[in-house]
C-alpha cells in the first residue's frame, strides 16, 4: 500500500506531494510555490513577505464571513538527518516514506512528519471543499528548525485572528499550551597545532549507532552523547599511548541530539594493538552503563594512510579541549514539580568541529523559565570561558507560558473531551514552538498547538502513527467548525 491510499486521503495525498520535494531549512522556495500554485488553482488569496513566509486565505463556508478569522500554522522545514550509510541528498532527492507497522518511516533518513503533516493539514483545507469552517489565515512559516527566522520576521498584520491553532505538536493526547524558550550558544576554542611526526601511524576512531532524538522532547530518555564518549575514550586511550588529536567531529544540528562522533587520531607506530585493546575496553563500559538506552552503540577503528601535511592540536591545546568537551553541561538540569515527565531546564552538547586552529562547539539550551535559562548560558560560557574560549550567541526565542484561564483552550478541551471520550492532557512541551514568538508579538492571541503522534523526530527513526493521524484530523476539522 502507497501512503496516498492510507485515511484520510486528501491528507496523505498532500504528504506524499511534501515529501516528494526537497524542503530542508533554508531551501523552502520550491515546496512553497507549489502551495502558491495550489492556492491558485482553488482561486484562494495568497501573501508571501521577503522572508519567505507564505499566507493563504480560505473563505468562510458557514456562518457569518466577516468574522476574525482562525488561524491554522506550520512550518515548511525539515531537520535532514540520515543514516551514516545512506547517500541520501536532501538538497536533491525526495523523502522516501513507507509504512511499517503501523506507521510511516522514511527509508534511511529523517520523515519530515514534523512539520510535513501539519503543511499537508492545511493543504488538505485549501483543497477541500465539504468542510465546514469560518474564515480561515493558513501561515506556512520557513526556516523554524534552525532558529525561528521566518516566524521572527512575520509581517505583524498576518497575526490578526480570533485564536491560532498550531500543528507542529508530536502527541494525539495532549494540547499544548506553552513551551520551553531556548537559546543556541556557541563556542569558539583557539588551539595551536603541529605538524604529526612522521614515524607516526593514523588512524580514524568512530562511535556510532546511537539513537540520538530532539534535543529537547528526548533529552530525558537517557540516551549516550557521542562527543562526551569520544572525549571518555580519548582520555583512556591516551593513558597507555601517546595520542595526537588531528580531527574530532561529530553532531549535525542544535535540534538534534548527536548519534555518531569520530575522531583522527596519530600514535607511535607499534601501538595499534595497545589502541584496540583500550577502543575494546571502553565499548564494554560503555555498553555496561547504557544497555538498553542505546543498545545499538559501536565503537570502530579504521585503518587511515598517515598524510604528509597532517597536524595535530599540540599537548596543551588537546587537553584544553577535552576538559571543556567533559566540563560542559549536558541532558536535563531541572524536572518541573507537578508535571509528569516535563522537563523544565535542560542543555545540549550537539555538535564539534575543528577548524584548522580554531574548535568550534555547538550548544543548545532551553527552560520554561526566562531566569534559568539565562542562567544556563551563564554556565555553559563560564565553562568556555575557563578553557579560553570566546562565546558566540546564537538564535533565541521566548517560553511561551500556559495560562490555564484561556477560554479558547478550554473550547479545544470541551470539543476533545465530546469527540473522543476522554479528556485530553493540558500542559507544556521541553522544545521550541514558533508560539511563543506569536504571543509575543501579538499579545492576547489565544494559541493551541496539536499534532499526531511522532516518535523520534530529528533522527532517521523519525515515523508517525497512521491511527494518530486521522484522528488529528478529525479533531482539527471538527474543531474549525465550532469556530
Amino acid at each position: 500500500m502507497r501512503i496516498e491510499e492510507l485515511e484520510p486521503r486528501p491528507l496523505w495525498r498532500h504528504f506524499a506531494r511534501v515529501c516528494a520535494i526537497p524542503h530542508a531549512s533554508g531551501d523552502e522556495a520550491a515546496l512553497r510555490e507549489m502551495i502558491v500554485a495550489l492556492a491558485e488553482q482553488c482561486g484562494l488569496p495568497h501573501h508571501s513577505d521577503e522572508a519567505g513566509n507564505l499566507l493563504v486565505q480560505k473563505p468562510a463556508t458557514a456562518g457569518p464571513a466577516d468574522r476574525p478569522a482562525t488561524l491554522v500554522q506550520a512550518h515548511l522545514d525539515m531537520v535532514c538527518e540520515r543514516h551514516a550509510a545512506s547517500r541520501h541528498d536532501f538538497a536533491g532527492d525526495p523523502i522516501r516514506p513507507c509504512i511499517r507497522d503501523g506507521w510511516v518511516v522514511a527509508e534511511g533518513t529523517t520523515l519530515g512528519a514534523d512539520n510535513g503533516i501539519g503543511v499537508a493539514a492545511m493543504m488538505a483545507l485549501m483543497t477541500e471543499k465539504g468542510l465546514c469552517h469560518g474564515p480561515l489565515g493558513l501561515l506556512y512559516t520557513v526556516a523554524e528548525e534552525t532558529g525561528m527566522h521566518g516566524a521572527r520576521r512575520l509581517p505583524s498584520d498576518w497575526l490578526e485572528g480570533r485564536c491560532l491553532i498550531n500543528l507542529d505538536a508530536e502527541r494525539d493526547d495532549t494540547l499544548i499550551a506553552g513551551c520551553a524558550g531556548s537559546r543556541c550558544t556557541g563556542l569558539s576554542l583557539p588551539v595551536a597545532v603541529r605538524p604529526v611526526d612522521a614515524d607516526r601511524e593514523a588512524a580514524r576512531v568512530v562511535i556510532s549507532g546511537l539513537t540520538g532524538g530532539h534535543s529537547g522532547m528526548d533529552i530525558h530518555r537517557g540516551r549516550a552523547n557521542p562527543l562526551k564518549l569520544m572525549v571518555r575514550l580519548l582520555r583512556a586511550v591516551g593513558r597507555g599511548i601517546d595520542v595526537d588529536v588531528v580531527e574530532l567531529h561529530g553532531g549535525q544540528s542544535f535540534n538534534a541530539l548527536a548519534r555518531r562522533s569520530e575522531a583522527v587520531i596519530g600514535f607511535p607506530a607499534g601501538s595499534r594493538h595497545a589502541l584496540q585493546e583500550a577502543v575494546r575496553g571502553m565499548e564494554k563500559v560503555f555498553r555496561d552503563e547504557l544497555q538498553k538506552a542505546d543498545s545499538g552503540l559501536c565503537l570502530e577503528i579504521q585503518a587511515l594512510e598517515r598524510q604528509p601535511d597532517f597536524k595535530a592540536l599540540t599537548p596543551n591545546a588537546r587537553d584544553r579541549c577535552l576538559d571543556l568537551l567533559a566540563a560542559l553541561p549536558h541532558g536535563v538540569l531541572a524536572m518541573e514539580p507537578g508535571a509528569d515527565q516535563l522537563v523544565r531546564t535542560s542543555t545540549n552538547l550537539a555538535c564539534v568541529r575543528t577548524q584548522e586552529a580554531v574548535v568550534q562547539i555547538g550548544t543548545k539550551q532551553r527552560s520554561l523559565l526566562d531566569s534559568e535559562l539565562a542562567a544556563t548560558v551563564e554556565t555553559v560560557a563560564a565553562a568556555g570561558r575557563l578553557a579560553g574560549a570566546t562565546l558566540s550567541p546564537g538564535d533565541a526565542y521566548p517560553a511561551w507560558r500556559t495560562d490555564p484561564r484561556s477560554r479558547f483552550l478550554n473550547h479545544c478541551v470541551r470539543t476533545y473531551e465530546t469527540l473522543f471520550q476522554s479528556i485530553p492532557r493540558v500542559g507544556a512541551m521541553h522544545a521550541g514552538l514558533e508560539c511563543g514568538l506569536f504571543a509575543a508579538a501579538r499579545p492576547g492571541l489565544e494559541i493551541v498547538a496539536i499534532g499526531p503522534e511522532i516518535r523520534d523526530p530529528h533522527s532517521p527513526r523519525e515515523r508517525v502513527a497512521i491511527a494518530s493521524v486521522k484522528k488529528f484530523w478529525r479533531f482539527l476539522t471538527t474543531l474549525l467548525s465550532t469556530l
